[in-house]
């Protein structure tokens, strides 16, 4: 059996830094948007897009969280 291609949506980093998306998805997150873990989130960004592993995601991700204190 094939294994399905997944597709990714990628930010052209080029255009925005990587800390505005993480800012972005932080905001959503705080105010309810986004009904995931921060695990499931992590691992969702890690899987479906262009902003690195799940573990520089997962030091990311709190790195910026603690400075906007969510």
């Amino acid at each position: 059996m094939q294994k399905k291609k997944t597709r990714k949506m990628y930010f052209n980093f080029k255009r925005i830094h990587k800390k505005e998306v993480y800012q972005a998805f932080l905001a959503i997150y705080a105010h309810g948007g986004i009904e995931l873990t921060n695990e499931e989130l992590i691992s969702f960004l890690a899987r479906y897009t262009n902003l690195g592993s799940e573990a520089s995601i997962k030091t990311l991700f709190y790195r910026y969280k603690q400075q906007i204190h969510v």
